[in-house]
């Protein structure tokens, strides 16, 4: 029963490090999930899978032979430890709501990259749904993939493009 406890112990350390890691990559460097479904499945796994690691954490303690002093400083530790990832999740939480109402979306393709079909010329639209009395804004994006999860967009000028590397897609 130990060495259960033990891996869960540290699969769940293992999970929160991975999903802060991966919350702070999102947020700080050019790179984006590839699809909605993604945002959300990471959103699902972060607000749902970070409360119920942290409090599996916990299953570890009890099962640990030491003296009284140092298993009051391992309780002591973890508790601290246990609420410092609460508030790093309780931040992210508030951000994420209050951002989570405006959202980019890809309308449609406007260009093909020749050489590799996954970097695309997209037209994508900016708006805060409900929120915004204004209609969506829209700009012209480079979309490159780095991983069938993760891409980058940055905005480009397709009157400056090359034609020869990019296909225009039908419909214009």
């Amino acid at each position: 029963m130990k060495l259960v406890f033990k891996f869960l112990y540290y699969f769940c350390i293992t999970f929160i490090v991975l999903i802060f890691l991966t919350a702070a990559i999102i947020r700080f460097s050019p790179l984006d999930f590839a699809s909605k479904e993604y945002d959300e499945i990471f959103d699902i796994l972060f607000f749902g899978g970070i409360p119920v690691a942290i409090l599996l954490t916990a299953c570890r303690i009890g099962f640990q032979s030491m003296d009284r002093t140092k298993k009051r400083n391992t309780i002591i530790i973890h508790f601290l430890l246990s609420l410092g990832c609460f508030f790093l999740f309780f931040l992210y939480a508030l951000v994420s709501f209050g951002e989570g109402m405006c959202l980019y979306s890809d309308e449609e393709t406007l260009f093909v990259n020749r050489s590799n079909p996954s970097t695309t010329i997209t037209l994508r639209s900016y708006g805060c749904g409900a929120t915004d009395s204004g209609p969506s804004s829209l700009s012209v994006e480079l979309r490159k993939m780095y991983s069938p999860v993760f891409c980058t967009y940055t905005k480009v000028d397709t009157t400056r493009i090359d034609r020869k590397e990019w296909t225009r897609t039908t419909g214009h």
